[in-house]
């Protein structure tokens, strides 16, 4: 069971995607750990302190995604992004194609498509996009953007196939990428940035932006408001794109600079790599 939609982590992830894909609008739109197109929103003081937060915020009101999710969130809904991804691109994308290993999951995208007038141009893939999908990708290029969205990015799966592998595969047929991860511990980011050190000598256009809570290691773990820390990687979109991503980077760290829950003060950490960096810079 997915419990952690319209959590802080959803909100640096669905806000660069609605933005990236309004710019990109690719004719084929893929996602790998797809999840539902819409959830019933419960009572939960961290989808509070996510998409509560993110909407109460009069500077993220008026983002594309805001605008998309202030309607179900009225009605005690939020999109998941299949959802956003359809509301988003419609009938300008020939071909969606959503992965998951959760079956109920890819009947609801498939109800939620049905809705839009969109099930013919739906394709479901009901196994682990980390080996379904490398066959895929010889027949795809340009023409495509790949939401990889898996939390830990370097988990192998039977078949000793990664995320981080698809990721690299896509990026040499050049393919519009967009992944994001997750972490809870230093160790696991640092795992990340080793990754991130070769991968970026072989991709001068990618780039890496983080959101990251102050002091997340000294906090307790039932505080933890959805995760410590997550980033997104972009590789081979345009630079009206990567402009409009550092835009919802600085806005994600101004709506979340110094956020108090109870007795608990959050304070949230942009951090931006770009290829010709080792490190990132606020």
């Amino acid at each position: 069971m997915y419990e952690h939609y319209g959590r802080i982590g959803d909100m640096w992830k669905h806000l660069p995607l609605v933005s990236v894909l309004s710019i990109e609008r690719p004719a084929r739109y893929v996602e790998t750990n797809s999840s539902r197109a819409e959830h019933a929103l419960t009572e939960d003081w961290r989808r509070d302190f996510g998409i509560g937060h993110f909407l109460r915020c009069l500077p993220c009101r008026s983002s594309l995604f805001a605008t998309l999710e202030i309607p179900r969130v009225a009605r005690g809904m939020y999109l998941g992004s299949p959802g956003l991804a359809m509301a988003v691109l419609g009938r300008h994308c020939s071909g969606y194609v959503f992965c998951d290993v959760d079956t109920s999951a890819l009947a609801n995208i498939e109800q939620y498509a049905g809705q839009l007038g969109l099930r013919e141009s739906v394709r479901m893939i009901a196994s682990d996009s980390r080996s379904s999908l490398f066959g895929e990708l010889e027949t795809w290029g340009a023409e495509t953007l790949i939401h990889i969205d898996p939390y830990d990015v370097l988990d192998a799966d039977p078949n000793g196939n990664t995320y981080a592998g698809l990721f690299e595969h896509a990026l040499r047929k050049r393919i519009r990428l967009l992944l994001w991860y997750g972490y809870a511990t230093l160790d696991d980011r640092e795992s990340i940035d080793t990754w991130w050190a070769v991968l970026r000598r072989s991709c001068p256009d990618s780039a890496r932006y983080e959101v990251e809570f102050a002091d997340f290691a000294l906090l307790p773990a039932e505080r933890n408001p959805g995760v410590w820390g997550c980033g997104i990687l972009v590789a081979n979109l345009s630079r009206a794109a990567i402009s409009q991503i550092e835009r919802d980077h600085q806005l994600i760290g101004t709506a979340y600079q110094s956020v108090t829950v109870e007795d608990w003060q959050y304070r949230l950490l942009p951090r931006r790599f770009t290829a010709d960096q080792s490190a990132g810079v606020p």
